[in-house]
């Protein structure tokens, strides 16, 4: 699958399970809990973690990224592995992508992903990849 298939995927599908989603109020889950089983409105805010952590991240190493909520947008723009360990939030501020992958060799495990930007003239999308091999794995996109 081409890397603006990928986006356009990811797009599509937010679009398919996400209409009305500027209705609802960031970062509520349908039913307040996320597929992992947890109440999303009582994660902790761990942006500054996240953020802090891509900054730094040497390429190629792993991620592990705790339960918790974590406001976007995000640009990984160095070959990691991003994985989730339990009900990890990306959210992102409907204005653009949640997240953009803009490095080769990017894998992004486990996340629960909402509130993406929705112009499809900007090719906005929860997961958007420009770069070469990444691996979309076992996320939910709302």
């Amino acid at each position: 699958m081409t890397r603006r298939a990928v986006g356009g995927v990811a797009l599509l599908t937010l679009l398919v399970l996400g209409l009305g989603a500027a209705d609802r109020p960031l970062p509520s889950h349908p039913h307040g809990v996320a597929p992992s089983g947890a109440d999303v409105s009582t994660l902790p805010d761990r942006t500054a973690w996240l953020r802090a952590r891509l900054a730094t991240a040497a390429p190629g190493s792993t991620l592990q990224v705790p339960p918790g909520r974590y406001f976007g947008p995000f640009v990984i723009d160095r070959p990691l592995r991003l994985q989730a360990v339990g009900a990890a939030h990306l959210i992102g501020d409907r204005q653009t992508h949640t997240v953009a992958i803009t490095a080769p060799d990017v894998s992004i495990e486990g996340f629960d992903i909402s509130a993406s930007g929705l112009d499809l003239a900007k090719d906005q999308a929860a997961i958007h990849v420009t770069g070469a091999r990444a691996a979309i794995l076992g996320n939910h996109i709302h």
